[in-house]
């Protein structure tokens, strides 16, 4: 993930507006990052048993 650096970092006595906004944004797309990729195993365990308990059912009947 990107680390934005306040303004004392660079000088300045005070974080700008811009610095501000782009923290913000790397942290909400940090976090829709991590829970997109975990997510993504989750789903596909569900889809996959799913599908498996839908055979049994088919090869019971």
């Amino acid at each position: 993930m990107l680390y934005v650096a306040d303004g004392i970092d660079a000088g300045l006595p005070f974080q700008t507006n811009y610095q501000r906004i782009a923290e913000a944004w790397t942290w909400s797309i940090g976090v829709t990052a991590m829970a997109t990729i975990a997510a993504v195993p989750l789903a596909a365990f569900v889809l996959l048993g799913r599908r498996e308990d839908a055979e049994k059912d088919t090869a019971s009947s």
